[in-house]
């Protein structure tokens, strides 16, 4: 309990919504599923709401919400079954919903790590391409190869529910790490998710956008309606926004996460250009990996506005650091702590065994600047919290004869 008590102490001291929607005060019931057309225009949903309250109670209580959740003192997270065994040997799949998100590139490079780590034989990283035709390509061509497991990160499960299909069928194990929930893809094979649940991760972003807010400010929020965890972290974000800023003016807009990398990236560039300065205090998204250019884009054009997001990447938490007022805080969610678990739960289910819930992780932490301080040494790929030794907790588990 040592090692594991200092982790948490310091955990939620930094480390992306997880990206999620129940526990940590939530009411629960924000959860929404996205759509899986394959859109690729930008749509706008927008909704403002019309109360003429202040606010600043709530405001109050959004600023409480962020002080407790930025230590770690009672955190707690789910752990394996203690019990040595052995997890044999394999061949693993490895896709991401893409290599250009940094969240998604380093759930990959976790997995890697960890396979190894179990003796097993990990891929290559598969880019998916934020694109579900790639993605479920690249599965059925794991099932063509005859891999013994398959790991995915970031995708959308509904969306892939052929390429699963054919995996069952196969009798080849999946995991996904921060993924939707199981209930949410319809096959009949189950899917073990390594996960902060969208909503759980929204009310953390709300709570921590509410805190930074004037009463009556305007907010943007963007999402990428093609994943349904971002949509549940959005979600969760406005509700909590929505109940603690009445008086704030919020916008919910939908977006391609293909916009990424054009110059921008559009829809950041939008927004600005059609609030003028003074009309907009806020322009998020639910992910880092959708805020860092916005940032930069902010700080060519002058414009005060605020940004906030999640998962905790290494470049939003150097923004938070060079451009404290724009962005001014993230939500680290565990990739690495659930690549690890993913695996342990594939080899688990490869043996036959019982695997255990991973489905319900707390983000690591509300971070602030003076958590981006202490995480940029830490951090050249994602935040793992100092004494946080969980690789050496599954090495000793999988030690077993």
């Amino acid at each position: 309990m040592g090692s594991r008590a200092r982790w948490m102490v310091v955990a939620l001291s930094l480390l992306l919504v997880g990206l999620v929607i129940a526990g940590c005060g939530s009411s629960g019931g924000s959860s929404t599923s996205a759509s899986t057309g394959g859109e690729t225009t930008a749509e706008e949903v927008s909704e403002t709401n019309e109360s003429s309250s202040g606010g600043s109670d709530e405001i109050a209580a959004a600023k409480e919400f962020v002080a407790e959740h930025d230590n770690a003192a009672n955190l707690r997270y789910p752990e394996p079954p203690k019990k040595p065994y052995n997890p044999g040997t394999g061949k693993v799949g490895i896709m991401v919903c893409s290599t250009t998100g940094t969240g998604c590139l380093e759930m990959g490079k976790q997995a890697v790590r960890a396979a190894k780590a179990a003796g097993w034989e990990p891929s290559e990283i598969v880019d998916g391409e934020f694109n579900p035709a790639v993605q479920n390509a690249a599965i059925e061509r794991f099932v063509q190869q005859g891999v013994d497991g398959i790991i995915i990160g970031a995708t959308d499960l509904p969306s892939l529910e052929t390429s699963l299909g054919a995996a069952e069928k196969a009798g080849i194990p999946v995991v996904c790490i921060a993924c939707n929930e199981v209930s949410k893809y319809k096959g009949t094979g189950p899917v073990p998710i390594a996960t902060v649940k969208g909503a759980v991760a929204g009310e953390y972003l709300g709570n921590l956008v509410v805190s930074k807010s004037e009463p009556g400010e305007r907010i943007i929020q963007f999402t990428d309606k093609a994943f349904t965890i971002l949509v549940e972290r959005a979600k969760g974000a406005e509700k909590v926004i929505k109940e603690k800023c009445p008086s704030c003016e919020y916008e919910l807009q939908y977006v391609a996460a293909e916009e990424l990398s054009k110059p921008g990236p559009p829809y950041f560039s939008a927004a600005l250009a059609t609030h003028p300065e003074g009309d907009l205090g806020w322009a998020f998204a639910p992910s880092d990996d959708f805020n860092i250019a916005g940032v930069k884009t902010i700080e060519q054009q002058g414009r005060n506005v605020k940004v906030a997001g999640g998962d905790g990447e290494p470049g939003f938490l150097e923004e938070m650091l060079t451009s404290p007022e724009i962005a001014v805080g993230t939500i680290v969610e565990p990739f690495p702590y659930e690549a690890w678990s993913a695996m342990d739960n594939l080899a688990r289910m490869k043996l036959g065994m019982k695997t255990w819930d991973t489905s319900d992780m707390p983000p690591f932490i509300v971070a602030t600047k003076a958590v981006a301080e202490e995480a940029a040494e830490a951090a050249p790929d994602h935040y793992i919290p100092p004494g946080f030794e969980f690789e050496k907790m599954f090495e000793e588990i999988w030690s077993g004869s």
